[in-house]
């Protein structure tokens, strides 16, 4: 499996927390971000950790190295912003035919068991992993029926669905994304002049993919102050604090 983490972005909501260090730094819990984003990946298989990075890539690499030393890395620097979608599709020089890929975005911390991957995928070429939320008009939510994806609704007005998408994806076929990013690319499949991974999914649904939408336990945002402190708390409370 190869999993592709974003971390680039400037964490503007963070400031101040961010002036002197990418978000996926900051720390919570006792923890950074990333540590808790790299111990979720406990008990699966990774082959290779493909890091999206801005010009913070040399903090995000030394950070790596010196804490996880054994896991296999690269680091892939976005020089232009173009959307969630462009970020993973860099990681593509790494993808192999048969890799399974694994995308985990950072704005937000997950609970959930990863190593059931292959039971929820069973008969489904991916996961776009959901959370029921009661604010579903702020998020891209899943509409599902007999337990597969029928479409992907951008912040609905109404409440087709509650199943928003938290930034976890896992797709069976990693080269078949790439190409289905390209193909979004060509077709200039944008959403407010950026690329996003919805579009590449209906794509891909489009020529027959058939994609599952397991709720996950927690859905934990550190994407501003505010919420950094309420997930701060569950963490603590919870077991997952750090000295």
């Amino acid at each position: 499996m190869v999993v592709i983490l974003p971390v680039a972005g400037k964490g503007t909501r963070l400031r101040p927390h961010t002036h002197s260090k990418p978000k996926s730094l900051v720390r919570v819990a006792g923890k950074t971000v990333l540590e808790y984003v790299v111990l979720s990946l406990q008990g699966i298989k990774i082959d290779l950790v493909v890091f999206i990075c801005d010009e913070n890539m040399a903090l995000i690499e030394a950070f790596v190295k010196e804490h996880y030393p054994e896991l296999p890395c690269q680091y892939i620097h976005q020089e232009e912003r173009l959307g969630p979608a462009h970020a993973v599709w860099l990681a593509h020089p790494f993808i192999r035919q048969g890799d399974d890929v694994l995308i985990v975005f950072n704005d937000t911390l997950f609970v959930t068991d990863l190593t059931r991957i292959p039971a929820l995928c069973e008969g489904k070429d991916g996961l776009i992993y959901s959370k029921e939320v009661v604010d579903y008009k702020r998020f891209g939510v899943n509409v599902v029926r007999d337990g597969i994806i029928t479409d992907m609704v951008e912040k609905p007005d109404q409440p087709i669905s509650k199943l928003a998408q938290v930034g976890l994806y896992y797709l069976r076929d990693g080269k078949a994304l790439m190409d289905a990013i390209s193909a979004a690319v060509k077709k200039g499949l944008k959403v407010k002049g950026e690329y996003y991974l919805p579009e590449v999914f209906k794509l891909m649904m489009a020529n027959g993919a058939r994609f599952g939408a397991p709720e996950i336990d927690e859905w934990l945002d550190c994407g501003k102050p505010e919420t950094l402190l309420s997930t701060n708390r569950y963490l603590l409370e919870n077991g997952h604090a750090h000295d």
